[in-house]
């Protein structure tokens, strides 16, 4: 059985203390909640210990881009307004390790402190000047990691300077899809707005799945298909008989393996309509008909 997603909602899902005490003392223990608007329930998920959290995000993008060599640009409006984003952590982390990495890279005040967090924050953008400052004069190329919204509303806003030309091996990895009760854009449209605004090939606009209840991440290089890391796995399970597994090529509600959940719940059930392929890997068609609209949904305030 999987655990419906709502509970995340409505429970504090964590092993309890003396369980978790046995382990080491969690006192850096992090709680992730969904983005929302102020008057909702929003779902939360108790980390005990980041650094199971962390290892997950490096290994599983190290897994989706074993020869990454990039400089890592980041842009996330709306997202500094939810102060217990995994997203916002998630792009800390990888940030974090991308200036260790490249001590020469174009993130100053990181490099000469890459724990500092204030100084990620600092260079997580949000705004859309920002982000044009950063990317019209680039030299070399980079991965520009952004929420789907936000890279569409800043094509829009920067229509008049568009398309600007990202240096060739640049890549674009977008995360939280299009699908709102005010707003669709299917995912081939998003492609190719993001391909043409930025001037890069098709393939090289990728996507990343995840969520705050998750502890890892999938990644969509030039398709639509996710491909997850090891110990990370997918299955689609009847909307009408949830232990029922579906067969590749079938469509349903998206369940959730996820093994780094060491200390909450590895086994979840969504409300996302997707199907799986004969790989593993699958493809999302956005929130099941009727199910409530969460996460990066609500930043969206306008058409």
């Amino acid at each position: 059985p999987l655990v419906p997603i709502r509970a995340f909602k409505e429970l504090d899902v964590v092993l309890p203390d003396q369980t978790l005490n046995h382990f080491s003392d969690p006192s850096n223990a992090l709680v992730f909640k969904s983005s929302g608007t102020s008057n909702m329930v929003r779902s939360h998920h108790h980390i005990p210990f980041p650094q199971i959290y962390e290892q997950s995000v490096l290994a599983g993008f190290a897994f989706a881009y074993p020869t990454h060599n990039l400089s890592i640009v980041s842009y996330l409006p709306g997202y500094r307004d939810n102060t217990y984003s995994s997203l916002i952590y998630m792009m800390r982390v990888l940030m974090r390790d991308n200036e260790q990495n490249f001590a020469q890279g174009n993130i100053e005040a990181i490099a000469q402190d890459p724990t500092n967090d204030f100084a990620l924050d600092h260079h997580i953008l949000s705004q859309p000047e920002e982000l044009y400052r950063r990317l019209k004069d680039l030299d070399n190329p980079v991965l520009l990691f952004g929420a789907a919204f936000g890279l569409v509303d800043f094509l829009e806003q920067m229509s008049e300077k568009i398309p600007i030309q990202l240096p060739n091996g640049s890549v674009v990895v977008e995360t939280g899809g299009m699908k709102t009760h005010r707003r669709e854009i299917p995912k081939s449209e998003l492609q190719s707005l993001l391909s043409n605004g930025f001037g890069i090939p098709i393939q090289q606009i990728h996507s990343e799945y995840g969520m705050c209840e998750m502890s890892s991440q999938a990644y969509a290089k030039g398709s639509e298909w996710f491909t997850p890391p090891p110990w990370l796995k997918f299955q689609i399970r009847h909307p009408d008989a949830p232990l029922t597994a579906l067969p590749p090529g079938e469509r349903g509600k998206l369940g959730i393996l996820d093994m780094c959940n060491l200390f909450s719940c590895p086994f979840i059930l969504t409300d996302d309509e997707a199907e799986i392929n004969e790989m593993g890997e699958v493809k999302l068609y956005g929130r099941w008909p009727g199910e409530e609209a969460r996460g990066c949904n609500f930043l969206i305030d306008r058409d």
